[in-house]
């Protein structure tokens, strides 16, 4: 049997499944809670078309009462990092080349997981496997990739399971995907997530957030995205919430994102905005997000000429160009303009920063954007 190889930095997730929420994004459901419905329009580039998709999950074959004498519940944050590692753990034995049957150590979950391996642990991962073979996910809208299309699909992720018990710690489980999800692997119609990140992330909807951004933020430096929508229909939030509550309530992902350097701290004003009468909120990732091999040019300040380079990878492209030629005297003299002329944005957070962390990660990417965003706006005035 392929053991688990926790070098695997990624855990490949298929781009459906990325686009939507799993389950509820706290750790428990109220029982009276059945079916979790989610809506969306986009723009089909294959028809020019606006497509409004529906996507729910529930347990369509058994009435409430049923649900309750079984103890049935939806999925919750702790089964979809579950289905994650399951899928880690998938990739790594058989790479989803076929849809046969796969068994996985439960303890390797665990492993991978990085949670203890002890019988409480593994009887929570087979409660979650169990649940991902009975709640059915429903889309109006599939996109089969092999296709290029829409379709309808109604499925359970998992298609066959088998627990071997969880007293032992060579208990395992032997599972089956659905044939949809190994159709679309196969297609490579799947994202890569750094899964060491994923983990490190603490809250659910930080965890939510990142893994839907992974998709939409993939060839894109930011995006604007209604603030309601966002919530309700992306993350997970729950529908009854105003606008401004929801803004409360995604605000603590954002700033953890921020604080772990995946999104570009803004100020409030800048992040949240008005547009046809609706807030909506901006997105930017840290850093350049642009493939490998794409040309960029960038102004580069190196002795005090401005130079036009041309940047063929996306670790030239990264930050620190604008600063790598100055010494800590003209680094120290340029921050000082920075600060005095710099974004308000910016000047805020670092005095901010500074303040409370001097010698931390958040304080020094706030001093390089400050210093770069500087040189930047002087090579400009220059050309």
């Amino acid at each position: 049997m392929p053991q688990s190889d926790s070098n695997t930095p990624f855990v490949l997730e298929e781009l459906n499944l990325l686009e939507v929420p799993l389950g509820a994004i706290s750790p428990r459901v109220a029982s009276k809670e059945v079916r979790l419905v989610f809506r969306d329009a986009v723009n089909d580039k294959m028809s020019g078309k606006r497509v409004t998709r529906e996507f729910c999950v529930g347990h369509p074959r058994f009435t409430m009462g049923e649900i309750k004498m079984r103890g049935f519940t939806l999925p919750t944050c702790t089964d979809v990092d579950v289905l994650l590692a399951v899928q880690r753990e998938t990739f790594i034995r058989s790479k989803f080349l076929t849809d046969e049957p796969v068994c996985i150590p439960l303890n390797d979950i665990a492993s991978s997981l990085k949670w203890p391996c002890t019988r409480k642990v593994r009887k929570r991962i087979c409660r979650s496997l169990v649940t991902w073979s009975l709640v059915e996910l429903g889309f109006s809208h599939w996109r089969v990739k092999a296709l290029e299309a829409w379709k309808p699909a109604c499925f359970t992720v998992l298609r066959t399971l088998e627990i071997g018990g969880t007293e032992s710690r060579d208990s395992t489980c032997t599972l089956s995907w659905n044939e949809r999800i190994g159709d679309s692997v196969r297609a490579r119609y799947t994202r890569k997530l750094d899964w060491a990140f994923y983990l490190s992330l603490k809250r659910p909807t930080t965890k939510r957030l990142y893994r839907f951004l992974e998709k939409r933020l993939y060839r894109l430096d930011g995006r604007e995205f209604d603030m309601r929508s966002l919530c309700r229909d992306k993350v997970g939030i729950s529908p009854g919430y105003s606008a401004g509550e929801c803004r409360r309530r995604l605000m603590p992902a954002i700033l953890e994102l921020e604080e772990v350097g995946y999104l570009q701290p803004m100020a409030s004003e800048q992040r949240f905005f008005m547009k046809h009468n609706s807030l909506r909120i901006r997105l930017r990732r840290k850093g350049s997000s642009r493939p490998k091999g794409r040309v960029v040019k960038r102004s580069v300040v190196t002795g005090g000429v401005v130079e036009k380079r041309e940047l063929n990878s996306r670790s030239e492209s990264g930050e620190g160009l604008f600063v790598s030629s100055l010494n800590e005297e003209q680094l120290d003299r340029t921050l000082a303009e920075a600060l005095r002329r710099g974004p308000a944005h910016l000047v805020e957070g670092y005095r901010r920063m500074r303040a409370n962390q001097p010698d931390g990660e958040s304080c020094n990417a706030y001093r390089r954007m400050l210093i770069e965003n500087h040189l930047s706006a002087k090579a400009k005035s220059k050309s």
